[in-house]
């Protein structure tokens, strides 16, 4: 509830002047002032990466990736010190959501808490200890998030009732590239481990496909399941059953989450690419086979 002047190029929007009175503007404002020439840097090198792409030139691209990097961490340490020295202002809410991919959660908790009380009670605050909260439920070691729901053949999939067993959450989409790509591989893990005690569970979020209905959420499951011939149990994603998802902060697809024979969680996986599918292949060795 206050005045604003913003004097700056569209293009460049980053680095312009905020003009205003308001006290808690003015504190950012400081901030931006020191971070603005770590933000240019990496925007630079960006730029240069992005030549270089474009004209396939690998030359000297190592060090650019580093560079990169180092001023990235210098924009996180500047967010961390800033957090920790103005807990009373809602940007270091804003500051800390940001953060949210970067710091343990162990350390995202104890700064969230000492954040002054003054926010918390805004959505923003609500919804950045909900995520740590989650994230708290599903570190490793923790035990799985339960849940019992139809899979897409109308069998019970009960997670607890697997216990004893191994089990990959592989959380998926029928319209992600990258998860599909990754069933192939996951068919010859499961034919390889099932007989040892190995069960894979899927969970298809169709919900991100805004404006479609229910039914054809269930028609582009279903369709993507007929065609990857997935063989193993198959739940479609329904919040008003069972906020998996949420329960799980799932933040990207595929995210798979590994549940060793005790019922807790050993390993999660992002993404697909030949380095995740070995570090499955090893757990399974260490879970299953090497004992």
């Amino acid at each position: 509830n206050n005045n604003f002047v913003i004097n700056g190029n569209a293009k460049e929007i980053w680095i312009s002047a905020i003009v205003t009175n308001d006290e808690e503007s003015l504190i950012y404002e400081k901030f931006r002032a020191e971070d603005l020439p770590v933000t240019l840097g990496v925007w630079e090198i960006q730029k240069e990466l992005n030549t270089k792409a474009n004209a396939k030139d690998t030359a000297g691209t190592a060090a650019l990736k580093d560079a990169s990097t180092a001023l990235r961490r210098k924009n996180q340490q500047l967010r961390v010190q800033y957090i920790d020295k103005y807990p009373a202002a809602f940007s270091s809410i804003l500051m800390l959501q940001g953060l949210f991919l970067v710091l343990p959660v162990d350390i995202l908790d104890k700064k969230f808490k000492a954040l002054d009380e003054n926010y918390k009670s805004s959505q923003t605050a609500k919804n950045l200890g909900i995520k740590i909260q989650n994230n708290k439920n599903t570190a490793i070691g923790q035990p799985a998030v339960t849940f019992v729901q139809n899979s897409f053949d109308g069998t019970s999939v009960d997670l607890a009732a697997m216990k004893g067993k191994v089990v990959l959450l592989d959380f998926w989409g029928s319209w992600c590239v990258p998860c599909r790509q990754s069933h192939p591989k996951l068919k010859e893990v499961y034919e390889k481990y099932k007989s040892l005690g190995f069960e894979i569970v899927g969970i298809s979020n169709e919900a991100v496909s805004r404006g479609k209905s229910k039914e054809q959420q269930d028609a582009a499951w279903r369709k993507a399941i007929a065609e990857d011939a997935i063989q193993w149990p198959n739940v479609l994603y329904d919040a008003d059953l069972n906020d998996i998802v949420k329960s799980y902060d799932i933040m990207g697809y595929p995210t798979k989450y590994l549940i060793d024979q005790k019922g807790n969680i050993v390993s999660k996986i992002l993404g697909n690419s030949p380095n995740n599918h070995d570090i499955l292949i090893k757990k399974l060795d260490e879970l299953l086979v090497k004992k």
